[in-house]
This record gives C-alpha cells, sequence and structure tokens, in this order.
C-alpha cells in the first residue's frame, strides 16, 4: 500500500508505514509492514557565509550600540546564506552568545569580543561560525 507519502516532519524528512500483502495461489494472504524513515542528519552548509569580523574606532559612550548593530547586521547575513540539500525552503535560526559584558579590556574601553554564531536548521542540525 505505498503511497510515496510520508509524514513530514522538517524539510524532505518524514517517515512512511508500508504493509505488503502476499496472497498465494489458493487465495491465503499474509501481510507484514516495515516503515520507511528518511532523516536529515547534515548540518547547514555554511560554506557560503561568513560572520564579519570588525574593527571600529573606540567612540567610548558608543561603543556597546555600535557593537550590538554589528552582531545584528551578523545575524541577519547568517539567516539566509546557508544551504540544505534535504530542505531547499530551509529557514536558519540563528543565536550568538554574543554580550557587550564580554569585551576582553585591552586599554581603556577598547578591546575584543569573540563571538559564536550557531545556525539551526529546520531539522535542529547545527554549525557555528565564530567573528571577533
Amino acid at each position: 500500500d505505498y503511497s510515496g507519502v510520508l509524514t513530514n516532519s522538517c524539510g524532505t524528512n518524514g517517515s512512511a508505514t508500508v504493509t505488503f500483502t502476499a496472497e498465494d495461489s489458493c487465495g491465503n494472504t499474509t501481510t507484514t509492514s516495515a516503515t520507511l524513515t528518511i532523516e536529515d542528519t547534515t548540518p547547514p552548509d555554511l560554506t557560503n557565509c561568513s560572520a564579519n569580523n570588525e574593527t571600529i574606532e573606540c567612540n567610548g559612550s558608543n561603543n556597546e550600540s555600535i557593537a550590538d548593530a554589528w552582531n545584528a547586521a551578523n545575524i541577519l547575513a547568517l539567516q539566509s546564506c546557508g544551504l540544505d540539500e534535504c530542505d531547499t525552503n530551509a529557514t536558519f535560526t540563528v543565536d550568538s552568545n554574543y554580550a557587550f559584558a564580554n569585551l576582553e579590556s585591552t586599554c581603556g574601553a577598547g578591546g575584543t569580543i569573540e563571538v559564536i554564531y550557531t545556525v539551526s536548521d529546520d531539522c535542529d542540525n547545527e554549525s557555528t561560525i565564530t567573528a571577533t
């Protein structure tokens, strides 16, 4: 009774239970079933992606808002650059561990923040990319 229709959990993943019926020449039948499952366990391909490293001129009171804007721009760029062969219409979710409080001061209000961006596909597979 295979119909080629998979119950879809994410992307083109899913499963279908198929019932097989065998009949002999006397009309006796027996059935068994099997489940076909297609899974996406491959993380998003970020080959075409980059999170921009940036050096900004220290602006004292505006340092945090400039850094916040840099982080937001990286997140926006990473939401649309990934590839997922199993789900060509994937929606990518991007999380970052960015916090301005993580600034490692090297002098005065200047310093560096290393940020890890985690890009997830619709099946919750993850890839990471880092920027400073």
